[in-house]
Formats: C-alpha cells, sequence, structure tokens
C-alpha cells in the first residue's frame, strides 16, 4: 500500500523481494507454493490433501514455511517430526504430520493473492524497474 500511495520503487522492490522469498529464492530453496517451483511442498499438513489418494496436494496453497520453533518436533510430541537442520531460516520440513512448517492455512493464502494481484496491477513499474 506504501507504494500504491508514495510511488516510491523501494516499496514495490520490497514486494518484489518478498514474492521471490516466497517462491523459492530462501535459504531452504523450496517455493512455498504447492505446484509452483523447482522444488515444492508435496507432503503438506491438510486433511484432505493427505487423505485423497494423490501424491500431488492441490497447486497454489502457500505453507508456513520456517518456524524456528518447531513445535512438532519428535523431541516435544512422540508422533513429531525431525528437523533436517535448526538454522531459524532452514527450520522447515515437507512432512504431512509438521503443523508448525507445512501447514496451509487461508491467512497465508489471502496474502499470496493480495501481492500477486498487486504485482499484476503494476507490471508496467515492474517491467521499468528490470529495465533500469
Amino acid at each position: 500500500m506504501a507504494f500504491y500511495y508514495t510511488k516510491e520503487t523501494k516499496y514495490l522492490n520490497s514486494v518484489v523481494v518478498i514474492t521471490d522469498y516466497i517462491f523459492g529464492n530462501n535459504a531452504t530453496s523450496y517455493s512455498f507454493v504447492t505446484g509452483f517451483g523447482d522444488k515444492t511442498p508435496i507432503n503438506i499438513h491438510h486433511r484432505p490433501s493427505g487423505s485423497d489418494k494423490i501424491k500431488e496436494p492441490i497447486p497454489g496453497y502457500v505453507v508456513g514455511g520456517p518456524n524456528y520453533a518447531r513445535q512438532d518436533r519428535k523431541d516435544r510430541i512422540p508422533w513429531g517430526v525431525v528437523y533436517p537442520d535448526t538454522n531459524p531460516a532452514k527450520c522447515y520440513v515437507d512432512k504431512l504430520e509438521s503443523y508448525a512448517s507445512n501447514e496451509i492455512c487461508i491467512n497465508w493464502n489471502a496474502p499470496l493473492v493480495f501481492v500477486l494481484g498487486f504485482l499484476e496491477a503494476n507490471k508496467d513499474y515492474l517491467s521499468n524497474l528490470k529495465k533500469n
């Protein structure tokens, strides 16, 4: 919204950087949106996806991503998960049981729709940024 009101490109650049992070430019190299990118979550914490006998989840869901607290880790709960890394930026595991890092929620998906709509509406500004 800051870019909308000020047209200062620093705000638009920030939206681009955050969107790049969501789609895989991050410490895990995962795109945190199902079905998009080379390395995308498959085993999301989502009951319909976990029980439909189809390997790939519905495309377009945002998972939580790295969660340094790892509330679902094996040493805290018997059915928990083992995280491959404890670095806060890498505390992500693509496991159905991982509600702390791999759950999907509408409060993560709605902002993605908003941001992607914003970027689409401002694609002329974006193409000018790439030229400069």
